[in-house]
């Protein structure tokens, strides 16, 4: 849950292709360190500076490139966070609930084109158009209970469902469903409830016994976080110093925003549900594919984005999170922390960037000519350059294939070359209808 943010704001927060960079690269390639080690040095120089205070996950493929915490689980002299610390996940659980729909229609137990009325008794009288896909997509029309008079009286307390619906139940639609868009944390909190309704057990139970137990995600759940120990506080942090956050009951955010996990188990999760052991191929491509204002179901899928990316970002008591996805790449980036303001989309999607390129900065030795080719990350992309030449941006193309066309007379093509095990260890470069060949020395 965004609380209390509008349509424009979530646009620019999730807009990551225009979010700062964590890394100077100018300054990576003068210490001569991979943009891994240095993600991992410039946390610690955050945590130390109170700038930041979570757990961080990038993961290329099988490969975990980066699996650490940083900063305490609870101020002043609490434990240190780890890889298994649980963290609130804000919005971040809206696709597990997207997932939970999509499953319950591959099971033929509903259709997303189901009237929500139909799992409603009584149904305000203005829903009755409204379909089940266009809770899971925004485009409802129902306005987010979040911002409902009356809401900022409830966070405290356990709740029912029926009690955050009866906030907007009787205010007018935004527009009429399917006709716009307003990013809304009612229409997931009745996705919990269809889920409850035609499971015929809780939101809770279901998650748990569908999704979570069957791949394992034992640090994973929907509720107020387990015991403390396991468990990170939240803070808000205001002039230098942080404050415990206004504590929120799950049972408010529900099925919007009230689950609980851990950077490990949100790797595991990305992988069973990008690897289709989760929903069927066709619910697949459905909750990948962007609709209006680049929602999918659950997720948020920017368009003209190349690689493909995924994404969503959370935020609730204290909590920040961030998921970000480049499938084609095989990248996953999480990042959760327990102080709320400390741009966790910004380090996401700076590390998915450094997840997917690092591998291939270096220094490559041209035979001929006998140059040396340096390969680093610059601002958001793959750069290429030799001593005395201008720097070339390479566009990703797929694999290991890269192809620069800016700032050059003509296309240069790259590809990097993988020893048996899989290892980068060398590149060939093809321009003007020439082959150069260069290796790690």
């Amino acid at each position: 849950m965004v609380e209390n943010q509008d349509q424009q704001m979530i646009k620019t927060r999730l807009a990551w292709m225009l979010l700062p960079p964590l890394l100077l690269s100018a300054g990576i390639c003068r210490a001569q360190l991979a943009s891994i080690e240095a993600i991992d040095q410039g946390l610690r120089r955050k945590a130390e500076a109170g700038l930041f205070s979570g757990a961080v996950l990038i993961a290329k493929g099988d490969t975990i490139l980066l699996d650490k915490g940083y900063g305490s689980a609870s101020y002043p002299q609490g434990p240190v966070n780890g890889p298994e610390t649980v963290f609130r996940i804000g919005s971040l659980t809206k696709q597990f609930t997207a997932a939970a729909i999509l499953k319950l229609r591959d099971d033929g137990k509903l259709s997303l084109e189901d009237p929500i009325c139909q799992y409603m008794r009584p149904c305000p009288s203005g829903w009755s158009g409204i379909r089940v896909s266009q809770l899971l997509n925004h485009t409802s029309g129902i306005p987010s209970y979040t911002a409902a008079p009356g809401y900022a009286q409830m966070k405290g307390n356990a709740v029912a469902a029926s009690s955050l619906l009866a906030l907007v139940e009787s205010l007018p639609l935004e527009f009429e469903p399917g006709s716009g868009f307003d990013y809304s944390d009612s229409g997931y909190a009745l996705l919990g409830w269809i889920v409850e309704r035609v499971s015929g057990v809780s939101y809770a139970e279901y998650l748990k016994a569908s999704i979570l137990d069957p791949l394992s995600l034992l640090h994973t759940g929907y509720g107020n976080p387990p015991t403390p120990g396991a468990s990170a506080s939240g803070y808000v942090g205001e002039a230098g110093s942080l404050r415990p956050a206004q504590s929120a009951d799950a049972s408010v955010a529900f099925s919007s925003a009230g689950m609980y996990s851990t950077t490990d188990d949100l790797g595991q999760w990305v992988r069973a549900l990008t690897g289709g052991r989760v929903i069927s191929s066709r619910s697949q491509t459905e909750m990948f594919t962007p609709g209006p204002e680049d929602f999918g179901y659950g997720w948020i899928i920017p368009k003209n984005v190349w690689p493909r990316t995924y994404l969503h970002l959370g935020e609730i008591a204290g909590f920040e999170s961030a998921i970000f996805v480049l499938p084609d790449l095989g990248v996953t980036s999480v990042v959760l922390s327990n102080i709320q303001g400390t741009d966790a989309d910004a380090i996401a999607a700076a590390n998915a960037l450094a997840g997917a390129y690092a591998e291939f900065e270096g220094a490559y030795a041209l035979a001929a000519p006998k140059v040396t080719l340096r390969v680093f990350i610059k601002g958001k992309t793959l750069t290429a350059q030799v001593p005395r030449r201008t720097t070339l941006p390479l566009d990703y193309v797929s694999g290991d294939a890269f192809v620069s066309l800016r700032d050059t007379p003509s296309e240069l093509r790259v590809r990097f070359k993988r020893d048996a095990s899989g290892q980068v260890i060398g590149v060939e470069l093809q321009q003007f209808g020439k082959l150069y060949s260069g290796i790690k020395p």
